[in-house]
């Protein structure tokens, strides 16, 4: 009798299992949610994403696995080089059309064994002696910091360039070098004094009271 009972019941706990299991071609499911919006996010795999709220907008910050061996560093479609798989950040202020923003590649290796999987995102202001007004003070300076920094990365990779082909018109790329040369000396080495403004500067900033305006 307990046989024949363990084997009536046997095809009540298949089923379940049958049910719940996923065919290729099978129509997505969803419950208490539905479909907005994607983004391709490269073709790189997604393990964990953080929403982040930064002033009006929702940014996205997503981890990838390391890439395969047929595909170790996918395309940055934005830059058109290969990178190893790190980080997305998309804007999802809209969720039905995300903004993809940056890819910031992360280690060498193939799935698990590279990639930057773990994603965690804190505003100065979150820390634990975070001070809200000390984080603004430094937004202006920093992103002035930022602008010179990234157009003096361009314009080396411009006189690189320049400089492999100056003999096939002098002119041109030798005014390229020259300009790119000038930006170093005369430009960049502002940086360093927007660091020191965005690291020590927020008292400053911040001495006088809305009352002294």
């Amino acid at each position: 009798m307990p046989r024949v009972l363990a084997l009536a019941l046997v095809p009540l706990l298949v089923a379940p299992a049958l049910a719940q299991s996923q065919k290729v071609g099978d129509p997505p499911e969803a419950q208490n949610m539905r479909l907005v919006g994607q983004s391709d996010l490269q073709a790189r795999s997604a393990y964990q994403p953080t929403i982040h709220r930064q002033g009006n907008r929702y940014i996205a910050y997503i981890g990838h696995h390391g890439g395969t061996p047929d595909v170790p560093k996918p395309v940055n479609k934005m830059t058109g080089q290969a990178e190893f798989n790190g980080t997305s950040i998309l804007d999802v202020t809209d969720p039905a059309n995300p903004k993809y923003l940056k890819h910031l590649p992360g280690l060498e290796g193939n799935y698990e064994e590279g990639g930057a999987q773990m994603v965690r995102v804190c505003d100065g202001r979150g820390l634990p002696k975070g001070d809200p007004n000390a984080v603004y003070a430094g937004s202006v300076p920093y992103l002035k910091l930022c602008g010179i920094v990234m157009s003096a990365w361009q314009m080396a990779r411009a006189m690189l360039v320049s400089d492999a082909k100056r003999a096939e018109d002098p002119g041109f790329h030798g005014a390229k070098i020259a300009t790119a040369q000038c930006y170093a000396e005369q430009i960049l080495p502002q940086a360093a004094g927007l660091a020191h403004a965005i690291v020590a500067g927020a008292a400053a900033v911040n001495a006088m009271t809305e009352e002294q305006f």
